[in-house]
């Protein structure tokens, strides 16, 4: 990416997107269809998951499997799921919604705010 991007409509990835230094925001009525592509993040790297019901499988390209900050404010039914493990070096803020990480694990070495709530 070159700036922030903001998506509200389905993201098919084909290619890899790098976040970089920017901001990725998902808005209302995104979502993340399958697809072969991934996101390469980095502790530089800012997603902000916005609007309601299901987003889809945030896969992360090996090695790259970092935010600085993740911010979920998704519907209460809403979700995100990790299709790789995640490393969050910054804020991992939980306003509304659900991570769903499967077997990926996520690690925090930031802080985490607000009560959230993860399933397996």
């Amino acid at each position: 990416m070159t700036g922030a991007i903001g998506e509200n409509g389905a993201l098919t990835l084909n290619a890899n997107i790098t976040i970089g230094a920017f901001t990725l925001t998902f808005g209302t009525g995104s979502t993340v269809p399958a697809g072969s592509g991934t996101f390469t993040g980095s502790s530089s790297s800012i997603m902000i998951i916005n609007g309601t019901g299901a987003l889809g499988t945030l896969n992360f390209t090996s090695g790259s499997q970092t935010l600085n900050n993740l911010t979920i404010n998704r519907s209460t039914s809403g979700t995100a799921t990790l299709g790789t493990p995640l490393s969050i070096a910054g804020v991992l803020t939980l306003t509304n919604g659900i991570i769903n990480e499967g077997s990926n694990l996520i690690t925090i070495t930031g802080t985490a705010q607000q009560q959230f709530r993860i399933f397996s």
